[in-house]
This record gives C-alpha cells, structure tokens and sequence, in this order.
C-alpha cells in the first residue's frame, strides 16, 4: 500500500520486518533503504485472523443467494460423478450461485450447508466451483465459515449414521444404499450423539482417512456405541467406486 513516507506491509506469515521491507523494495523497484531515508520507510502490522463469526456470515449470505440446483451445472456436474440429484436435498442441503464469490472473483458453484450438530443452524458452506466443466470431474472446492461441529446433513439423524468425509462420497454411499448420511468436510471426527446408536464410518483409502476413523470409533465405541468401518471394494472412496461402475 503506498504512503506518503514509502509502502505499509501487511505481513500474514509472521515473517521479520526487515525481510519484508527488503522484499518489498526489491519487488518495487525502489532504492536500498537507508537509516534516516523517510521515503523508504516501511511499516509491518500484523493481521489478526479474521473471526469466525464473521466467516459464519459470510458463509450464510452465500447460501441465502443460492438457488434451486435442478437442470443448472450443478446438476450436470454430480452426474458427470455418476451422481444423482435427490430432489428432496435440493434447497435445504444443496444450492445453485450462479455468481459465488472466489477469493477475488466469481465463480458458478454447487454450493452445501454446513449445519451445526446441536441446533442446525447454519455454520458454514461447501463451494464446489463448475465454471472449468473441462476439467470434471475434477474440480476446485473451498469451505467457508465454522465447519468444527458441524455437517453436511443430507439426512436427518436416525439410530444408526453414516459419515463420510467429501460431499461426493456421502451422496455415493447414501445412492448405493447406506441409509442416513452426512459428511463432515475436513473436520474427519465426530463426537457420539444422541439417539445414534450405530455409526458406519466410509473409509477412504489412505492413511489420513484410516488414522482418523479408528480415532473416531475409540470414542464411539468407548460410549457403548455400534462402530464399523465401509470401506469400497475398488477405488479410493465410494464415489470412486460408483464412477467405475461398480454400483
């Protein structure tokens, strides 16, 4: 940013003053800061993290935009994963933004609401971008807002619950039959719920996924639950293995 007296850095790395200043010169072209030169002085501040809340909020104005996900990209996307599009997710777990915000831009998305586990409010999104049709049925996907303690609730809870980690594999696994499902995003660990006596873990194959499904089932099982682990029988998760026509 410039100044009056030279450029103010905003460092999010905790990176030394003087690197900064030194590397910022250097990028701008400017002359070797000297002791005493005003013009090349250069500030640091220190960025604090943006709050949660604030993350939260953006998240939930993003799901407010989003629209019915029938016969749009979000709809061709998921079927270019072998996936249906189950008209009772639509709206209340599954949207369409034609204009999702991008970091600095916009992009179509499919987007999914993160709810919270106690009071379903809800905490977060999952964007999943759709403008690089190209590329599927690989593409780009970002999570906003608080997603600890929350899920991607394509169900509501029964007595026995299957998890998942990715969107795509829980809407595999609950198209091939496993019943109530919700995925977690990142967050991998849930803690045991009421009312939820079995819980099927859908396993990915890889040792993060393998790591903390057995930490999971400890906890399940150290509270009298049900714990067992699906794991499919080709490819690396359930939506994998639907892709390869295993289904």
């Amino acid at each position: 940013m410039p100044t009056a007296n030279g450029v103010v850095v905003y460092s999010y790395a905790g990176d030394d003053w003087r690197d900064c200043r030194d590397y910022v010169h250097a990028r701008l072209g400017l002359p070797t800061w000297q002791p005493g030169n005003q013009r090349n002085h250069v500030t640091v501040k220190w960025s604090e993290p943006e709050p949660e809340r604030s993350r939260a909020d953006r998240a939930k104005a993003i799901w407010d935009e989003g629209q019915d996900p029938r016969g749009t990209a979000a709809e061709e996307y998921l079927a270019a994963r072998s996936l249906h599009l189950p008209a009772e997710l639509c709206g209340s777990v599954l949207r369409y933004h034609p204009r999702c915000p991008w970091e600095n831009e916009r992009a179509s998305c499919l987007i999914a609401a993160f709810r919270s586990i106690s009071d379903d409010a809800i905490t977060g999104v999952h964007r999943i971008r759709l403008d690089k049709p190209e590329r599927w049925p690989k593409t780009e996907r970002k999570m906003l807002g608080a997603v600890a303690g929350s899920a991607i609730k394509l169900d509501a809870p029964g007595e026995r619950l299957a998890i998942a980690e990715g969107l795509e594999s829980a809407l595999a696994a609950r198209q091939l039959g496993f019943g109530t499902t919700w995925a977690l995003g990142s967050a991998r660990r849930l803690m045991p719920i009421d009312g939820v006596n079995e819980l099927v873990i859908l396993g990915e194959r890889d040792d993060a996924s393998r790591k903390a499904a057995h930490a999971c089932a400890e906890v399940w099982r150290a509270r009298g639950r049900q714990v067992c682990l699906a794991l499919p029988s080709a490819g690396d998760d359930f939506n994998s293995y639907l892709m390869m026509g295993a289904g």
